[in-house]
């Protein structure tokens, strides 16, 4: 024998005739402090009953009780909680054999006590550790700079780093002030949030400075060193400044670009900063070579104008492209094209010579003769993937697929054919300044393990040394 239903209408949801309505809790609640939870239960029958109610806390049974419920009567049963830990549970609810019921309570911290535990930790951080690390690198500081000014050294390169530690300074003491006074006046203030974000203010402005006064540090006792070694002639800072570019939503940013930058640091002693501004004519004006990966967002007329006019004034630009999914060619045409050098809307490929895809070509052929390429030799072979590049005027070459390399755009259209050695790295010098045009962002970037960064590091070595004017 079997139950067949007719239709739909022969199956209807069971509705018990004792049930519970609901579980009202709070959504939220805090460690020690009672939470009210609320088990609504009803009886639709025409019978009374007495049934058990079973209520559970994450498995745990905290309440077994009889309820007696008469014909159509509605009855809350109400049990109060306490909670000693943070954390998610599960209220579950039954009802003798009619009904079972689920709830979730978020139990977190208070957010005074929260501000309160923030407010000492930066207290304790600051007044034991930060301020006297502070004190003594500022004191160090000024001492440095005031010999400096006695030599009559020209400070103007630094002067906006400089002036962000001058200015902070006061900030801090002001900061800390407020902080004092706001905490003498209330021993636990009604509401805790400007008492802590005076200290946290204090705290992170204070670790940001030192972090500024460490990073110019080197190059103040570089420069005394050599005024005290010919106190007869005017001292210069040598330094050279790198602004690496963010601001054009670009995939490889400075965070993919680490190793780059450490290299810069480390290896070249250069001072490296990011920008995730609007490029301006002031903005450069303090950087000696700017970095621009393939942008995401439009490198604005007005951007591409003030680019050009650094990089005639004396400025470096090493500026790369992506493969033809990705490269925004137009952008990147606006700084470039006009000096000769145009990105093209395509992908070097290579079935021969790759790292496992014919997308993943590795070049190897390199104009020796010009000093960026200081670095190379004619065995050496470097990671890419990304477009090629058209040279005309003045620009020349620097690196070219091998004889088996081709260039493809979109639907596989043919772009540059084998043995046309396409162009991907190029060079112009523009009035005072230079510019280099790659091919590939991500052969300056971190990925694959370093192994585009690794083994790009020796023409980008001499590439931005010939930006720098340092070869």
């Amino acid at each position: 024998f079997k139950l067949k239903p007719r239709n739909a209408g022969d199956i209807k949801e069971y509705i018990p005739s004792i049930k519970i309505n609901e579980i009202d809790t709070p959504t939220y609640a805090h460690p020690n402090e009672d939470v009210t939870i609320v088990v609504k239960t009803e009886n639709n029958g025409g019978f009374g009953e007495n049934v058990t109610l079973l209520l559970s806390i994450n498995k745990k049974l905290v309440l077994n009780t009889t309820v007696e419920l008469a014909a159509g009567e509605a009855k809350n049963i109400t049990y109060i909680w306490k909670p000693t830990k943070t954390g998610v549970y599960e209220i579950k609810a039954e009802l003798g054999d009619y009904d079972t019921k689920y709830s979730t309570i978020k139990v977190v911290e208070r957010p005074m006590d929260i501000m309160n535990r923030l407010t000492a930790f930066y207290d304790i951080r600051y007044v034991t550790h930060l301020k006297p690390l502070l004190d003594e690198k500022y004191s160090s500081y000024l001492e440095i700079i005031s010999e400096l000014k006695e030599y009559g050294v020209d400070l103007g390169p630094l002067e906006d780093k400089i002036g962000a530690i001058d200015t902070n300074i006061p900030l801090i003491e002001e900061y800390y002030s407020e902080y004092l006074e706001l905490k003498g006046r209330y021993i636990r203030p009604l509401y805790p949030y400007p008492l802590m974000s005076y200290i946290r203010n204090a705290f992170l402005l204070t670790r940001e400075t030192i972090n500024r006064i460490n990073e110019i540090m080197p190059i103040l006792n570089e420069t005394l060193i050599r005024a005290k070694e010919s106190p007869e002639n005017q001292t210069q800072i040598s330094l050279v400044r790198v602004l690496v570019d963010s601001s054009h939503g670009q995939y490889y940013n400075d965070q993919r670009l680490q190793t780059l930058i450490t290299k810069m640091e480390d290896e070249l002693g250069w001072m490296v900063d990011v920008n995730n501004e609007k490029l301006t004519p002031e903005t450069l004006s303090y950087y000696n070579v700017l970095i621009i990966t393939n942008p995401k967002s439009d490198i604005t007329d007005e951007e591409a104008q003030a680019i050009k006019e650094w990089v005639e004034n004396g400025g470096g630009l090493l500026i790369t492209g992506d493969w033809y999914a990705f490269v925004y060619y137009r952008s990147l045409n606006k700084v470039t094209e006009e000096f000769g050098i145009r990105f093209n809307d395509d992908e070097l490929m290579d079935d021969e010579r790759n790292t496992g895809r014919p997308y993943f070509p590795l070049v190897g052929e390199f104009n020796l003769n010009h000093p960026a390429m200081k670095f190379l030799n004619e065995s050496s072979q470097l990671y890419y993937n990304g477009d090629t590049l058209d040279v005309s005027g003045n620009a020349v070459w620097l690196i070219r697929g091998y004889e088996t390399s081709y260039a493809e755009g979109e639907n596989n259209e043919i772009s540059k054919e084998k043995g046309s050695k396409p162009i991907v790295a190029a060079a112009v010098e523009v009035g005072n300044g230079r510019i280099v045009a790659y091919g590939s962002s991500k052969a300056i970037s971190d990925d694959y393990y370093g192994r585009y960064i690794d083994s790009n590091w020796p023409f980008l070595k001499g590439v931005l040394l010939w930006l720098a004017g340092e070869i």
